[in-house]
Parts: structure tokens; C-alpha cells; sequence
């Protein structure tokens, strides 16, 4: 799964990507938790350049009729999305990419649960695959939600969770943003991830285990690392 996230360093790579630059009142964060609203890129119609919008983490189910309905989900499989109720329509008519400078995972196989920081061993940004909906209530309040796709973990990263953001390879960033394209094998077939050696993943201390906590030493290592991989590393 993922649950939580961060962006600090990176934005400006993501905006000479696309060419579209990060709302004025953006801030670096480096402990991002579902129900914030989120940076995401998304493109609304064939033609149109790519926009950064922000976007509650939390999709809403497409039934929802106000902003507090129950069944908001910060995850969606992609290997069922396409042909779940809650997420078929966004699959294939609204997806969108969240920038991130990387993730965090917790292994639960110690106490206290250890926290990971996942990052590009290159420095560059990670684009989480994500879906996302409009909920336009009786009063005309407009609220959109977003969700990240999970995949199964790689090796790299097994040991902690076996679940991880699907981390698009660059390549397939456009592919996924393409309002043109909404048949599900097609797009199945961009959400190629990552490679997993290009993934760095180390031992941060227990400061990012509080969500109250949005600063830069939530990515300082542990004192006493923990393996990623039992006796692997």
C-alpha cells in the first residue's frame, strides 16, 4: 500500500517535465497523510497541456453526494481497477500522476514497526499512477479526490510491505495522462513501473511514525538501522 508519502526537493524537475507549474501556495512537505489535499498532474481533454491541480487524498466513491460520505480509499489495485465499481470510470477516463520525492513503508516484523524512506537512487522524482473523481454536490460545491494504484512489491522492498506505488517509468508518464486512451488493456500496458535497482530504500528514524511531524528530519536515518531484508543487508 502506501500511506504516506513526501515532497520537498523535486517540484522543479516535475514542472519543466510538463510545463506546468505547482499551484502558488504549495509547500515542501516531507510527511504527506491521506485527507490532505495533494499536488497531482492530470490532462482533461485531448489537446490540452498537462495542469497541476490540488486534490483531496481520499477518492470519494463515484455515488458519493457529499464530501463526508464513507468508502473513501487512498489505494486502488491496479491489477483489479479497471473492473471495480469504485474505480472502472476513473481508470479509464480520469487518471492523473502524483509527484512525490519518494515514499514510506513501516516493517511490522519489529517493535516498535520501523520506517523505510523509498527513493529514485538517481534523485529523480517518482510519479505515483493515481485515479481521480469529481464530486459536484446540490449547492455546487466542486471537490475532487484522488487514490494511488498499488502493485505487488519487488524484492527490494517485499521484506517491509507487500504492496508499493506503482512508480511510473518516465517513459509511460504521457501514456497515462492521455485522455485518448481509455480501453484497459492499453492501459495496463503503461503502467510500467520503475525498475526495482533503481529504488534506494533506507531506515529513517521513528520522527515520520507521527503525522504531526513535516520537516526534514523525518528523513534522517535511524540511529540503529533495521535490514530491509532480514539479514540481507
Amino acid at each position: 500500500m502506501c500511506g504516506r508519502y513526501f515532497l520537498a526537493e523535486l517540484a522543479d524537475l516535475y514542472e519543466e517535465a510538463f510545463g506546468a507549474a505547482f499551484p502558488s501556495d504549495w509547500r515542501r512537505s516531507w510527511n504527506i497523510t491521506p485527507g490532505r489535499p495533494v499536488v497531482t498532474l492530470r490532462r482533461c481533454a485531448a489537446g490540452d497541456p498537462a495542469e497541476t491541480a490540488w486534490m483531496e487524498w481520499g477518492m470519494l466513491p463515484p455515488w458519493a453526494t457529499h464530501p463526508g460520505a464513507t468508502g473513501r480509499q487512498i489505494n486502488a489495485r491496479s491489477e483489479s481497477a479497471a473492473h471495480k465499481p469504485m474505480f472502472r470510470d476513473a481508470f479509464r477516463r480520469r487518471r492523473c500522476l502524483i509527484p512525490a520525492d519518494g515514499f514510506y513503508e513501516w516493517r511490522r516484523d519489529v517493535r516498535p514497526a520501523q520506517p523505510f524512506a523509498v527513493r529514485c537512487a538517481a534523485g529523480q522524482p517518482i510519479a505515483f499512477a493515481g485515479l481521480w473523481q469529481r464530486l459536484r454536490t446540490a449547492s455546487g460545491q466542486v471537490v475532487e479526490s484522488c487514490a494511488i494504484l498499488t502493485e505487488a512489491a519487488s524484492p527490494a522492498t517485499a521484506a517491509i510491505h507487500p504492496r508499493v506505488p506503482v512508480m511510473l517509468d518516465p517513459a509511460c508518464w504521457q501514456a497515462w495522462l492521455d485522455p485518448e486512451t481509455t480501453e484497459p488493456a492499453r492501459l495496463q500496458a503503461a503502467l510500467r513501473s520503475l525498475a526495482p535497482d533503481a529504488l534506494d530504500v533506507r531506515a529513517v528514524g521513528q520522527r515520520v511514525s507521527d503525522p504531526r511531524h513535516d520537516d526534514k528530519a523525518c528523513l534522517a536515518g535511524a540511529p540503529e538501522a533495521v535490514p530491509a531484508q532480514g539479514s540481507l543487508f
